[in-house]
């Protein structure tokens, strides 16, 4: 397996890319939020085939840092530079937004020689664990303002993406557009409302009943204990006629 480092200052940006990386790639990553200790990988760990690096944290600028110190060690390591903020010396791939996985995904390949026969050979899950709350930490977090809009408009950008397949499913795109709970797919609702469609009303508590069951590796879950959680998720009284619904059905 190849072994990537990957330097990034957000966990939840540092979880994303793994996930993808692994499933698309078939990467195993060692992330680290500290240049320092990126270095000290460098020096004395396994030495990694590709480094991401974000060109920026806080104030320091990481990939600058870090790519002079491989030309110094004449370590010709292939790097791919994440997000705006620096001027890197040389020629390295760049990921202008931290949120493009597909262009991530392409130079990691690319790098790796990777080709799009060998992804094609992997076996691909067809549900990614990627729970609500992640994209609600997300929101939190601190991004340059393009990439805050992508986060924010996340919802509405894949629904519009959907509509333009011939044969997507009726209200497919209602649903995505809706699934964090505002109308027009823009932002995320802390407290979902009335005007959300019922058939999203359904999808939202699937999501998050699917979650409960899946943070449990064993894939047991106390029945009482999950309806008083989702009880007090969505306490609406729209969401509560779904729940007593789901409580009639769960064995």
């Amino acid at each position: 397996m190849n072994l990537t480092l990957l330097v990034e200052g957000n966990p939840r940006i540092e979880s994303f890319y793994k996930l993808n990386l692994s499933t698309w790639l078939g990467l195993e990553t060692i992330g680290t939020n500290k240049l320092d200790d990126a270095l000290t990988l460098l020096e004395s760990g396994p030495r990694p085939k590709l480094i991401i690096v974000r060109a920026v944290m806080g104030k320091v600028e990481v990939a600058k840092k870090l790519i002079n110190w491989l030309t110094l060690k004449e370590l010709p390591i292939p790097v791919i530079v994440i997000g705006p903020g620096a001027e890197v010396p040389g020629s390295f791939a760049h990921v202008p937004n931290s949120l493009q996985i597909k262009i991530l995904i392409q130079n990691a390949a690319k790098a790796l020689n990777i080709t799009a026969q060998d992804m094609s050979n992997k076996v691909v899950p067809d549900f990614f664990p990627i729970p609500i709350a992640y994209f609600r930490e997300l929101k939190r977090a601190k991004f340059p303002d393009q990439e805050r809009l992508l986060v924010e408009r996340h919802a509405q950008l894949a629904a519009e993406y959907v509509t333009k397949f011939p044969h997507a499913p009726m209200g497919s795109d209602q649903i995505i557009r809706q699934h964090h709970g505002t109308m027009n797919g823009v932002g995320f609702s802390e407290h979902y409302g009335n005007n959300v469609s019922p058939v999203s009303v359904v999808f939202i508590v699937a999501e998050e009943f699917t979650r409960i069951i899946m943070k449990n590796e064993s894939g047991s879950f106390d029945k009482a204990e999950m309806l008083r959680e989702l009880k007090e998720e969505f306490p609406t009284s729209r969401f509560q006629k779904v729940l007593e619904k789901l409580q009639t059905l769960m064995i």
